[in-house]
């Protein structure tokens, strides 16, 4: 599984060879009030303060969730039927960037979390050094995620 970040372009990028760029140090956080704006914003997004886990987490009452978490954690393709989702996006409180968690990668994820980069004015990153997704690099992503197991466009 690959690690995909949000990083803030208030950050600063170092440019290695082949046009690659990573951030060396994140010391600029995203704004929380765009992010919960932005979650609220999006019908395909969907709080884990929301789904019957979080309700259940929230009204225990002997270990209540803290209300400064409910805005921590954000669920993608959640399927309410079976109260699951493969996509949960995390933005800790005392954190600096945000975090996707899923169990592989496709053209829809990259897709969102693309969107979510413009919306946030972040750098999309990949990998544990921080590897920034430029436009041409997302375009070659989603082409190579949208091939099926025989290689061919689906």
């Amino acid at each position: 599984m690959k690690d995909y970040k949000l990083i803030s372009k208030a950050n600063t990028i170092k440019e290695i060879k082949n046009e690659r760029a990573t951030i060396d140090l994140i010391l600029k956080p995203i704004s929380r009030e765009k992010w919960v704006k932005y979650i609220n914003s999006q019908p395909d997004l969907f709080w884990y303060v929301d789904s019957p886990l979080g309700q259940l987490h929230k009204n225990h009452p002997e270990s209540p969730l803290d209300p400064n978490l409910y805005y921590a954690i954000a669920y993608y393709d959640y399927d309410k039927k079976k109260e699951h989702s493969d996509t949960e996006i995390r933005f800790p409180l005392h954190s600096q960037y945000i975090t996707f968690k899923f169990p592989r990668t496709t053209v829809q994820r990259l897709e969102m979390m693309w969107r979510m980069a413009e919306a946030l004015d972040c750098y999309l990153t990949a990998g544990f050094r921080n590897t920034v997704i430029t436009p041409t690099k997302f375009e070659k992503l989603k082409d190579k995620y949208s091939l099926n197991k025989r290689g061919k466009k689906e």
